[in-house]
């Protein structure tokens, strides 16, 4: 047994290596960091960047109808980008993984966009989705053949633009699942004025997806961000937000009308570009973080949306 001196020598010592570890900054084993109570932030966001074309001729799309995007157009694109401080970035209307690597690498340097990624579906203008991110990628899924109908309709369709499922790893046991789209836009297809079932078919077809990852994990982390080409109240929208279960949310639900317009082209100015996210991710957006950020817009005729995400760590 120690003597009372030798007991008061070694509790000193005890407190001392304690003070000492707490002055280093250490708070506790690396398991702590995923106790429950633990949260990641990722802040999410979509930007259309309208025909970014490179000056290079693609011999199968009609990329030559389309000028190459300017230099001051670019770098208004740059501007816009860095002020969304978004940690994942769905990029729509680019043409091709390449331009968009380039781009990171030229114009945002700093902000660790590596992990770069653009799909290749569009066989007619040339005009893909992609995104780029500093986060972990677990994986990027193609939705390019998923069949898409809608009921009494015998026609089938495909997704105008693929659409690019990116599996996101921002911390350990956390995955996060976003779905960058493009639904078809308004203009005429053959037998579909508008283009308006064609949309729907899209719509339909991404809640089918969104709905079997629900399946398998009922609180599973989902993003849809993109340009749905659509209004709040158009069949599509109320098919993948109001459509019983409800299986999606919009972030921007409770934004004012007026600081939430996306295409900014007289005169058919309104929100077209969403964030919808699963219940389970819904629960996690901070307050005051979906908005409609409005710098340097000049680059394109959208406007780019955002929202924050605080994730808890080691649900997994």
């Amino acid at each position: 047994m120690l003597n009372r001196s030798r007991r008061a020598w070694w509790v000193a010592g005890v407190l001392a290596g304690a003070l000492w570890l707490i002055a280093c900054g250490y708070t506790g084993s690396s398991a702590d960091a995923a106790r429950p109570g633990k949260t990641v932030t990722v802040t999410l966001g979509a930007y259309n960047v309208e025909n970014y074309f490179d000056r290079y001729n693609d011999p199968y799309t009609d990329d030559q109808g389309t000028a190459p995007k300017e230099a001051h157009e670019v770098k208004r694109l740059a501007q816009a980008i860095r002020a969304m401080r978004a940690d994942f970035v769905g990029v729509v209307e680019m043409e091709n993984e390449g331009e968009l690597y380039r781009f990171a690498n030229e114009h945002l340097p700093d902000l660790g966009y590596k992990n770069v990624y653009v799909g290749h579906r569009d066989y007619g203008r040339g005009i893909n989705n992609g995104g780029m991110t500093r986060l972990p990628v677990g994986g990027v899924t193609t939705h390019r053949f998923w069949p898409l109908t809608v009921p009494g309709d015998e026609r089938q369709w495909r997704f105008a633009r693929d659409v690019i499922e990116f599996e996101l790893r921002p911390a350990e046991g956390v995955t996060l699942h976003v779905f960058v789209l493009h639904f078809k836009s308004k203009r005429d297809s053959r037998r579909d004025p508008k283009s308006a079932s064609w949309r729907l078919a899209e719509a339909r077809g991404v809640r089918r997806l969104v709905e079997q990852r629900l399946a398998a994990d009922p609180g599973a982390l989902i993003a849809l961000v993109g340009d749905f080409n659509d209004e709040r109240g158009s069949a599509p929208l109320k098919h993948l937000l109001d459509e019983r279960p409800r299986v999606l949310v919009d972030c921007h639900r409770n934004v004012p009308a007026a600081r939430k317009i996306t295409y900014l082209r007289e005169p058919y100015r309104s929100q077209i570009d969403y964030i919808l996210v699963s219940p389970a991710l819904a629960r996690c957006l901070k307050a005051g973080s979906a908005k409609v950020p409005t710098t340097a817009l000049e680059g394109s005729d959208h406007a780019p949306v955002v929202a924050t995400f605080e994730l808890p760590v080691g649900r997994e």
